[in-house]
């Protein structure tokens, strides 16, 4: 599974993968968080930090999905969840802020 590989851009480049997908096949995104669900408590901390980033990723255009899963993140006692709820937010605003 690309959301447990060791290396950081392999885990980036699924996030980033998974974020277009949902994006642009409107179709797939009831299951593609349905996936979220029992990945977002996995045992695997880097599991769950890159389901956070590609909630990070769908939140910048559909925040109201992503809400849930950072509240869950904030709640982990692991800072590195922590940082990618906070890492993401400040992502969304800075995409809200885009002019169109």
């Amino acid at each position: 599974m690309y959301f447990e590989d060791n290396d950081t851009y392999i885990r980036k480049s699924a996030y980033g993968c998974i974020s277009k997908i949902y994006k642009n096949e409107a179709f797939i995104r009831k299951n593609i968080l349905l996936s979220f669900d029992p990945l977002s408590d996995h045992l695997n901390d880097r599991i769950r930090q890159t389901v956070l980033n590609a909630t990070g990723e769908v939140g910048k255009t559909h925040f109201e999905t992503a809400k849930d899963y950072f509240d869950k993140g904030l709640s982990i006692e692991h800072h590195v969840q922590r940082n990618v709820v906070i890492g993401s937010s400040k992502k969304m605003k800075k995409n809200r802020n885009r002019k169109p």
